[in-house]
């Protein structure tokens, strides 16, 4: 079941994302890093997951 709140905050960041509103900023980890308005950050990291073969899914391709 989708949480309707958090599919809203991911479309209202992509939106801003694509209007150039958000200034994304890579770090040395291998995530981005985003200041909203000097209050808050956002920080988005690669997604991996591993089966039970061990073979890695999604993350960086």
């Amino acid at each position: 079941m989708e949480d309707l709140q958090a599919v809203a905050l991911f479309n209202q960041i992509l939106l801003l994302t694509k209007q150039g509103r958000i200034p994304w900023e890579p770090t040395v980890s291998d995530a981005l890093v985003a200041a909203i308005k000097g209050k808050r950050s956002l920080l988005l990291i690669p997604y991996t997951s591993t089966d039970s073969w061990g073979n890695e899914h999604g993350g960086r391709a």
